[in-house]
């Protein structure tokens, strides 16, 4: 992930509209498509997110029972919280009223879903690996043919690149699938 292009006065130029972009450069065998989702799994960022204990409608029903899923794949919580019917702020303990699970979901441990009834809104700040969307038709930044010393030519493919931006910038509005499936 980098940008080929050493000039960077386009930043002076565009500003805030270049947040979140990158190119991605990867191998001929990773045939990109326009909005084709990477998850950067060396990456870490923090995100913010409301979530509903239990909603397991559409796409999140498939969730197994006692489980929520966040947004993106939680690599971990930095603070889970919710009002209580007497309008207080109750802060939710990783290890006690959850556990975040392999696939990054939130668990609900015994005190945490006696704690949050179902329909909850809960406030969530954690880490996550960043999901970049591909937002430019993906192409070879150079495709050879080497017919030396062979009868033949052969095509050699050589690296697509592909701009890219961060998934929240682009699809603003629009919920992500189940993450933590691979």
């Amino acid at each position: 992930m980098a940008m080929f292009d050493k000039n960077t006065s386009i930043f002076e130029r565009f500003g805030m509209w270049m947040d979140g972009a990158t190119q991605a450069t990867v191998e001929p065998k990773y045939r990109l498509g326009f909005r084709d989702s990477l998850e950067m799994r060396d990456s870490v960022m923090d995100f913010n997110e409301l979530l509903k204990k239990g909603n397991r409608r559409g796409i999140r029903s498939k969730l197994p029972a006692g489980v929520d899923s966040a947004r993106y794949r939680i690599v971990s919580m930095t603070r889970l919280l919710f009002q209580n019917a007497a309008k207080t702020m109750v802060y939710l303990e990783d290890g006690y009223h959850f556990r975040i699970d392999k696939n990054g979901w939130i668990e609900w441990l015994s005190p945490g879903a006696d704690l949050v009834p179902d329909g909850t809104w809960l406030t969530a700040r954690y880490d996550f690996h960043p999901v970049y969307l591909v937002m430019s038709n993906p192409h070879a930044t150079r495709d050879d043919v080497s017919g030396f010393k062979t009868d033949t030519n052969k095509v050699i493919s050589l690296p697509i690149q592909a701009a890219m931006k961060l998934d929240f910038l682009v699809d603003v509005n629009t919920p992500a699938p189940v993450t933590g499936v691979d």
